[in-house]
């Protein structure tokens, strides 16, 4: 995975969180426990995320780490906007692993 930035965002997404208006980090982080109305956890649209993809479903040079901002998750499929720049529509069932890098927005439930 890429070395660390000094915000602990990884190299990689350091442009991509600049292009995103540079927001403050601290507060997003995921709350899994405590009262129910307070927990905020899972993925959200803009985080910064790096997936592993099963390597049997892809060509012998294609790295198996794809490393970008969620656009969208849909039944089906992911769309990442990668750190290559270009949109990647990828099929759930190939997806092995899923880290949050950064959330870059607050829970949903925290806009109402």
């Amino acid at each position: 995975m890429g070395r660390k930035h000094t915000n602990g965002l990884p190299t990689w997404a350091k442009n991509m969180w600049e292009e995103l208006g540079s927001p403050e980090l601290e507060g997003m982080e995921a709350v899994t426990s405590g009262d129910l109305l307070d927990r905020r956890y899972g993925l959200r649209r803009d985080d910064l995320v790096e997936m592993l993809l099963d390597a049997r479903a892809l060509p012998d040079d294609k790295e198996p780490w794809l490393r970008g901002r969620l656009v969208s998750s849909g039944k089906m499929t992911v769309e990442i906007l990668a750190e290559d720049g270009k949109l990647h529509y990828i099929s759930r069932d190939v997806i092995v692993e899923v880290i949050l890098v950064a959330h870059m927005r607050p829970a949903y439930l925290d806009d109402v």
